[in-house]
This record gives C-alpha cells, structure tokens and sequence, in this order.
C-alpha cells in the first residue's frame, strides 16, 4: 500500500506535523482535496511539488501537457464529450497501446 501524500511531504521535510494536522483539518472542514488544502492554508504554495509527490505516491509519470506536440490522429482516439467529462487526452498511441493523460490519477474509474 502506498504512502499516504502527507506522510510522503513530512519524511521529505517540505511540511511540518502541524501543517500536516493543520491541511487535514482544513480538508475536513471545506471538503477539498488534500493538496488543495495544503495551498490554500499556505504550508505549500507550488502546486508542482504537490504533483511531483502525487507522481510518487502512486508511481505514475507527470506530463507537462505545454511541452507536448499532439497529433490529432491520436487524439480524435478519445471521442471529444468522453474527454471533456474525465479531463483527459490521448498523448501518443504505441502499437495497440494508447498513452492517456487525465486530470486526476486517482479516478481509476473513468479509465
């Protein structure tokens, strides 16, 4: 079982134990996301470390979409309403394996 996000930020010294208590409260209370609720209570205030401890915790690679150059070959492969519902995009297609981006890594139902 993978480490939860917070646990991850406090072993690496990005935050405290008390901004960690701190962001869970304020998840409870406003029922954001975790790594929102470390922004908005000011212990992280780059939303790319979040990211590149989310990449860790679940053993994903990150794509910076602006980097990228899409062939709109593959990306007609996600009809545009499926895409547009689960913030996602075809980014290359490899023999009959499609590389996907979507917005949120932990939604495994919309895959």
């Amino acid at each position: 079982m993978p480490k939860k996000l917070g646990e991850l930020l406090v072993e690496n010294g990005v935050i405290s134990k008390a901004q960690l208590l701190e962001g869970l409260k304020y998840q409870t209370t406003s029922g954001c996301l975790f790594g929102e609720a470390l922004i908005a209570t000011g212990a992280i205030s780059d939303e790319s470390v979040i990211i590149h401890f989310l990449t860790q915790q679940l053993n994903q690679g990150k794509i910076n979409l602006k980097e990228l150059e899409f062939d709109p070959s593959v990306i007609d492969l996600i009809p545009f309403d499926m895409a547009q519902k689960y913030n996602m995009i075809a980014v290359n297609k490899i023999n009959r394996i499609l590389t996907v981006a979507i917005s949120d890594a932990k939604n495994v139902f919309m895959l």
